[in-house]
């Protein structure tokens, strides 16, 4: 098939596919560069699996960044199943610590 002989929804398509592949190529991130962009007009589907909720989020962002989307459809799975982001440690020395809340006229 030509450039010519497709319609302009399907050149739309088509364009919108390649914006939303460039930004992820963008990103540099390895797992994102393998995903799946499949579009329907202003719709965007994202299918594949990455290594980690921080770079599904990457993922999810484009619609903030590519202009032309109006709906992303999110079929991205994180390896391992984990869909959140765990809660991090406190820092060290910190264990023990408690805030005085009176002081602050919150009890």
């Amino acid at each position: 098939m030509s450039f010519s002989s497709i319609s302009p929804t399907e050149r739309f398509d088509v364009d919108l596919a390649e914006n939303v592949a460039a930004y992820l190529i963008s990103l540099k991130v390895a797992a994102l560069q393998k995903l799946d962009v499949e579009t329907r007009g202003p719709t965007v589907i994202l299918r594949g699996t990455v290594n980690s909720f921080f770079e599904k989020q990457l993922a999810l962002l484009c619609p903030q960044r590519i202009p032309g989307i109006k709906q992303l459809i999110d079929e991205i799975e994180v390896k391992g199943g984990t869909s959140h982001v765990p809660a991090p440690p406190p820092p060290r020395g910190l264990e023990g610590d408690t805030i005085e809340l009176r002081s602050y006229g919150l009890r």
